[in-house]
């Protein structure tokens, strides 16, 4: 009869390699000596599904939050930054869910003198991540072992006893129980066979958490990409450029006379508006810029004319922008940390020009000189110099046409993203 030679070394190799990764391994002067079978702990309580979900549910909801976050933004990040940026949320519930210290599982040895026990684990403090055990002979109070056969499960586990305190170390099913049993009472220790664990070893999450906290997580990842979407093409729109407005011809309509009737004129009782309603201050120009950030609006409550602002700057992927733009209505000193532009005697500003490749970039102020009437006379004016750097692109402006400027408006968040000008009405 052939014998298949090749089958047969790769069969005895594989049955050697178990045996060899199963066996216990002697290690110097212990006795035994395994590594505790993996999240032990877990598979006795039977709530891994349960942490599993928690876990998922967290990383949904990180990814959500993001995504969420990201959709203001106009140079924003792909969906699959904030996936991955998301994970670490839910690494954070995973470490936590199955790498506490009372989840994990170690090394233990078993020598003359006691049990010993190493393991790792995740924890708060550097000296927290690392646990070294020693539980000598004549400290151990009882060692009951329960098999693998009663916890219908692949291992077997001993439950320590020193007083009121007890300790579950986990053995794999390649340690041979009645040799260890043998080895311990030969060292006076206290050994007994019982069927099952204490609650304490067995206790389960309550069985909600795991989908409460996974539909929270799918929640927020789909309300955060349904406005991520949303907010793309709502700032997609509000950058398309301008069409230019067409004017249809519409052929004049010819009408009849129409006689005069004489009516009688309804009394109309007059209306007052209370002191302590807001009023509407000034008309606003629209706002030039990027879409994002948050709206605001500075505007002086007695109307006076702006004769000038104050800017910071701030930096926003790599280049820099205009961060902050204060108008003032009286001489000021330039602030800390800030660039001023004011106006000569006799002028107060009456218009903008803006550089906005993208955001605010740059800007220059149109000062007109101020009439006796409180008017502005666009026919004597000057520009001021570009606070902030110029770009190549054509600026655009912002004219009040002779209008006293009372204020400015926009949206901004890190930086500037948009500004308009408020008119005295």
């Amino acid at each position: 009869m052939a014998i298949d030679w090749q089958a047969l070394c790769c069969k005895e190799g594989i049955i050697g390699l178990k045996e060899f990764l199963t066996k216990p391994l002697g290690f110097g002067s212990a006795a035994f000596y395994w590594n505790e079978p993996t999240l032990y702990r877990i598979r006795l309580r039977g709530d891994g599904w349960l942490r599993l979900f928690v876990v998922l549910g967290a990383w949904a909801l990180g990814t959500g939050v993001l995504w969420a976050m990201f959709a203001n933004n106009i140079h924003r990040p792909g969906l699959g930054l904030g996936i991955g940026l998301g994970a670490t949320v839910g690494g954070v519930a995973a470490v936590l869910s199955f790498f506490r210290r009372d989840h994990v599982s170690g090394r233990v040895r078993v020598e003359k003198t006691g049990i010993f026990r190493y393991r790792t684990y995740a924890g708060l403090s550097a000296s927290g991540w690392a646990e070294w055990q020693e539980w000598p002979f004549d400290e151990i109070d009882g060692c009951r072992f329960v098999s693998d056969e009663s916890l219908e499960k692949q291992f077997s586990v001993m439950v320590l006893a020193f007083g009121d305190d007890r300790e579950i170390v986990g053995i794999p099913a390649a340690v041979d129980l009645a040799k260890l049993k043998q080895y311990l009472a030969g060292r006076n220790v206290p050994i007994k066979d019982v069927k099952g664990l204490s609650v304490e070893f067995t206790k389960k999450l309550p069985v909600a958490v795991g989908p409460i906290v996974l539909a929270v997580g799918l929640v927020s990842m789909i309300s955060g990409f349904l406005f991520f979407q949303n907010a793309r093409v709502e700032n997609v729109a509000q950058q398309r450029p301008e069409l230019p407005h067409q004017v249809e011809q519409v052929a004049p309509v010819i009408q009849a006379p129409v006689e005069p009737v004489n009516v009688a004129p309804v009394p109309v009782a007059p209306v007052s508006v209370p002191a302590d309603v807001p009023q509407a201050i000034g008309r606003k120009l629209p706002e030039i810029g990027a879409a994002g950030g948050f709206a605001f609006e500075s505007v002086d409550g007695q109307r006076r004319p702006v004769i000038g602002f104050h800017s910071s700057f701030g930096q926003w992927a790599g280049k820099q922008w205009i961060r902050h733009m204060e108008p003032f209505y009286e001489e000021e000193p330039a602030l800390p940390n800030s660039d001023r532009v004011i106006a000569k005697p006799g002028y107060a500003v009456g218009g903008l020009l803006l550089d906005t490749p993208e955001f605010v970039n740059a800007y220059a102020v149109i000062f007109m000189r101020v009439t006796g009437d409180g008017k502005l006379d666009p026919a004597d004016s000057y520009t001021s110099d570009w606070i902030g750097p110029k770009s190549d692109k054509a600026p655009q402006p912002l004219n009040g046409q002779g209008k006293a400027v009372i204020g400015v408006h926009g949206r901004a968040g890190a930086i500037l993203n948009a500004v308009g000008l408020v008119l005295s009405d």
